[in-house]
């Protein structure tokens, strides 16, 4: 019995002693990485408020991460469109898949790649991106549209932003009745 008490008290002994080894190199690490988080999460609050720079530079350590080159997207910063394919190439699964794609099939429309613009906006999922990016995908889609004379893909898609208050609803009445004109639709 005594060599029982023995060993159990050895044991806690033991316990309490590891416990206050790890304890301080512990609190070390979730300070470390608190702090990390705390860098990460202030880098997302200011994307979502459209600061991008000041996004970018808080996310500078995540290089990799989605946030980070959506970004330099939204600064249109040489090497986005590089960095877009990259992640959805490592990350075809990705929640933010609809979003890259959306971001790409952008950067095609206005570098006048309109082919591979409606190729890559047609794989975005509008539900699935960001409110700010919903509309823009219609206007940009029909724009593709138009450029490739596709004038009632086109005409669709201005159709779905025609009277609505949002950043594309002049220049998509004007698109929509120069498709409609075009195809002979006579407002029907």
């Amino acid at each position: 019995m005594r060599k029982m008490k023995y060993i159990v008290s050895r044991t806690a002994v033991l316990l309490l002693a590891a416990c206050m080894v790890t304890v301080p190199l512990r609190a070390q690490w979730s300070e470390i990485y608190a702090s990390d988080d705390a860098e990460y999460t202030e880098g997302i609050n200011l994307y979502q408020q459209g600061q991008y720079v000041a996004a970018q530079s808080h996310l500078q350590a995540y290089q990799d991460d989605f946030y980070y080159v959506a970004c330099a997207f939204e600064l249109r910063q040489p090497l986005a469109q590089k960095q877009l394919r990259a992640y959805l190439d490592a990350h075809p699964y990705s929640p933010y898949a609809s979003e890259l794609h959306y971001m790409l099939g952008v950067l095609r429309v206005e570098s006048g790649k309109y082919k591979a613009a409606r190729k890559e906006l047609s794989k975005a999922v509008k539900s699935e991106l960001f409110r700010q990016h919903q509309d823009a995908l219609s206007f940009y889609a029909g724009y593709a549209h138009l450029q490739m004379n596709d004038l009632r893909a086109a005409a669709r898609e201005f159709e779905i932003l025609r009277g609505h208050e949002v950043p594309y609803s002049q220049k998509s009445t004007d698109y929509y009745g120069y498709c409609d004109d075009a195809i002979g639709n006579d407002g029907k």
